[in-house]
Order: structure tokens, then C-alpha cells, then sequence
């Protein structure tokens, strides 16, 4: 028999059972779309997560923290001494080791104000050094720090409209010459920028940065840093478009100051460190914990989360597969109904010369059939499924935002698998049907009239 009359009598024979066909297809469907979008739930949050995880920094950055280390149990994390300092030294030999592109101090001041004509807000400090401003830092519009700059700053893409405008309060209609401000955080967060207000353009403005002390009496004082504005950064959608970045040297006269710590050592709990290549990640790894340090990479967070989410992704699926598992005995219900409706066919087939392998194959395709038509079927209903649970998640997460989430997600690894997974359960649901009608009789099954 060859291939083309296997396939004219199967289509012929699912034909003619309509209705049992359709609902054992229908079994597959849910079975399938339970699968497509259990699993696709599991992909939506690992893509999710792994996307915003990549937002946070390169895949050739590392970042370095000093390693501390408990001597006693009754010792608190105040008192914990590191291993190595992790200061200008420590930098000078990390700069200096195989496959290590720049190293930049991460160097943060907080509750600085910023002021520009008439309006101001709370902004963060961050220091960096000149040469990690131009390897790293990706500017939209002016120029990165240069060896010698003074004074100067490079703002964030979304600075512009963070900024509030001041206004002189009222009282029973008479004008205060006190200014009211609207009061906000000493920690701006990007996503609490209103994307409808006006952005002001920094660039070439005069800023003026104000940072406030306290001593131990109480006692309050003020330094004012006049700077001008030499670049913007592209918008990166976290945390740097509304920060101020400042040439390192600056960073840590300020951030002294504060603290009152002017003349002391200064040390840092957190450095970057740009690889030349990712594939030299692990190498360089291993030579910086060599110093004595503490080492976070993208990369081992991607790792981390790729296996917990494939976990989650095999949890949802097996519960998905349950309800296709159910459909399988559908199919071999079916199959062997088929069976006692057919065997005189089968009989006058095995006389006219059909072997065991063409009846096998017959009762196989069909069966394979069924679960191939119901995991099209099933997989453009999760897919679409899908599609409606994103529209109803943005419409409550989103809240007026532009930018749109993808809350579920149906790879096309997962398209080929169900389409794949629904036709096997089919075939080795015909399986025992299959055998069973192979092993007719001829002449018993011709007596059944």
C-alpha cells in the first residue's frame, strides 16, 4: 500500500465518523491549550525577569563587593573587617589582570538638589571615572568626561522631566514671598516620571547642585557646586535617566564632605568591572575572586534564573499534559469502537493482500491524525488565549504607560513541542487499537456479516 491510498483511506474513514472524530478531537484541543498556556505563562515571566535582568547591565560586567568574613559568632556585620579593602589600590590590580577592559568605582551621593531657573528636584550623584564614561556610557547628544574635567556633569535621557517647577505660595489671595516647593523624594525613581510633563533640555544648561550636612550638634551647612552640563545619556528605562553623573575625583570630595570624613581613606562596596569579551567572563572571575574578593555577573543570574523558571516551565507543563493524557483514552475509545465497526473491511482487506503492517499503519495514522488536528486546533486557542490574558493584563497593570508588558508568551519552541507532543500521544494511543485489528482473523472476520 503506498502512501497516498494510507492517506485517502484514513481521511476517508475519519470522515465517516464525523461526530466520535470531533470530540475526540475536541479532547486534544483542551489538552493542548492547557499546555500552550500553562507553559507560555512560565516563558512570559522568565522573559520578563531575563529582560529586566539585562537592562541592569552587560553581559561583559562584572561587579565587584569586598568578601567579609565572620571571625566569631557573637561579631555583627558593623564590626566584620573584609578581606581585602576594596579601594584606588585594589582598582590598580584588577586594571592590571588578563582580559579586564576598565574599572569604574560605583560611587553614588543621595538627597543632592538640583537646580536649573525656576525649577529643582532631589537627584542622585554618581561619580565615574573619564575612561568608563567613554567605553561604556552611550551618550545621546554632547560628549563623555575627559582627563582634567571640572565642574561638568552628563544628566540622564528623562532628567529634564523630573524636574518641578517652584511657585510662590497664596494666602487668602495674597502672594508669600517664602517659595513653596512640591515636595519630593530624596531617591527620584524613573518610573515615577511623568512622561505627559514638558522636558526641559539640559544640555549646555548652568546647573546648580546644592548638598546639605548635619554634625553631631545639629548643626547644619550647605555647599553649592556651580556645573555645566557637557552630555545626555541614552534612555536606558532604569535608574540612570534621572541620575547626574559626575567625574569621579568630584564624586568622592562631595560624598566625603557629607559623611565628614574629609582626609580619611576612601573605600568602596561596589566596583565595575567591564571584560573585553563573554566568553573571557568566567577566566576573569576567577582571577578577581584570586584578590579576595566577591563577585556578581549577569551572567550567573541569567544561569539562576533560566534553571528555576525551566523548572517552573516543566511543573505547568505536566500539569497542562494532564488533561492531554486524559484525551489519549479518548482516542484508543474511539479507535477500538472503530475496530468492532470495521472488521469485515478488515477481513476483505487482509484477503485482497493488505499485511499486517498496512492495518497496523492505518489505525496509527488515524489515531496520529486525531492528535495532530487537535494540537493545531489547541495551539491557536492557548495561542490566542495568550494574546487576550496580555491585553487584559496591560489594560490593569499598565495604567496609563506607554510601554507595554508581555505577560504570557508563546515561544516557537513551544509551538513545535505541543504540535509535536499532541501528535505522539495520538500515535501511541493507537498503539494497542492498532495491534489489535492487526491481529484479525480473515476468515473469522469475513463470517461477521
Amino acid at each position: 500500500m503506498n502512501k497516498l491510498d494510507l492517506l485517502r483511506i484514513v481521511w476517508t474513514n475519519l470522515l465517516r465518523m464525523k461526530v466520535r472524530t470531533a470530540l475526540t478531537t475536541f479532547g486534544v484541543v483542551i489538552g493542548t491549550s492547557a499546555i500552550v498556556t500553562m507553559i507560555s505563562i512560565g516563558a512570559g515571566m522568565k522573559k520578563n525577569i531575563t529582560e529586566q535582568l539585562g537592562n541592569m547591565g552587560s553581559a561583559t560586567e562584572l561587579r565587584v563587593m569586598p568578601k567579609y568574613e565572620i571571625t566569631s559568632s557573637d561579631q555583627s556585620f558593623d564590626q566584620m573587617e573584609p578581606v581585602e579593602p576594596l579601594d584606588d589600590k585594589a582598582i590598580k590590580k584588577i586594571i592590571k589582570l588578563p582580559y579586564v577592559k576598565d574599572v569604574t568605582p560605583d560611587l553614588s551621593v543621595y538627597g543632592i538638589e538640583l537646580k536649573v531657573g525656576r525649577y529643582s528636584s532631589k537627584v542622585i550623584i554618581k561619580g565615574v571615572e573619564p575612561s568608563y564614561s567613554q567605553k561604556v556610557m552611550q551618550i545621546y547628544k554632547g560628549r563623555s568626561f575627559r582627563q582634567g574635567d571640572k565642574n561638568v556633569v552628563i544628566v540622564g535621557y528623562k532628567l529634564g522631566q523630573a524636574l518641578q517647577e517652584e511657585t510662590k505660595g497664596t494666602e487668602n489671595g495674597k502672594k508669600l514671598g517664602k517659595k513653596k516647593e512640591k515636595k519630593v523624594s530624596d531617591f527620584p525613581i524613573q518610573n515615577s516620571v511623568n512622561e505627559q510633563q514638558e522636558k526641559i533640555d539640559l544640555y549646555r544648561k548652568s546647573l546648580i547642585l546644592k548638598a546639605v550636612k548635619t554634625d553631631k550638634d545639629g548643626q547644619t551647612e550647605e555647599k553649592t557646586i556651580r556645573v555645566n552640563v557637557v552630555g545626555v545619556l541614552v534612555e536606558t528605562g532604569q535608574q540612570e535617566d534621572v541620575s547626574v553623573f559626575v567625574p569621579l575625583g568630584m564624586a568622592k570630595n562631595l560624598k566625603m564632605w557629607k559623611e565628614g570624613r574629609q582626609g580619611e581613606k576612601m573605600s568602596y562596596e561596589l566596583v565595575k568591572v567591564q571584560i573585553d569579551s563573554p566568553q573571557n567572563i568566567e577566566q576573569a572571575q576567577k582571577e578577581i575572586e584570586g584578590l579576595g574578593f566577591s563577585i556578581f555577573s549577569l551572567k550567573q543570574m541569567l544561569g539562576t534564573v533560566n534553571k528555576i523558571f525551566g523548572i517552573i516551565e516543566v511543573f505547568l507543563g505536566g500539569i497542562g499534559s494532564i488533561s492531554l493524557f486524559v484525551a489519549s483514552f479518548g482516542i484508543i475509545n474511539t479507535m477500538i469502537m472503530s475496530i468492532y465497526e470495521r472488521t469485515r473491511e478488515i477481513g476483505i482487506m487482509k484477503v485482497v493482500g493488505a499485511t499486517v503492517k498496512d492495518i497496523k499503519m492505518i489505525f496509527l495514522f488515524e489515531a496520529g491524525t486525531i492528535g495532530f488536528l487537535g494540537g493545531i486546533i489547541g495551539l491557536g486557542f492557548g495561542w490566542t488565549a495568550s494574546k487576550i490574558i496580555n491585553v487584559l493584563a496591560n489594560l490593569y497593570l499598565r495604567k496609563g504607560a506607554t510601554e507595554t508588558i508581555e505577560l504570557v508568551y508563546v515561544p516557537l519552541w513551544l509551538a513545535i513541542f505541543s504540535l509535536g507532543f499532541s501528535t505522539l500521544v495520538g500515535l501511541l494511543a493507537g498503539l494497542y487499537p492498532a495491534v489489535r485489528a492487526a491481529k484479525l482473523s480473515p476468515l473469522e472476520a469475513i463470517r461477521q456479516l
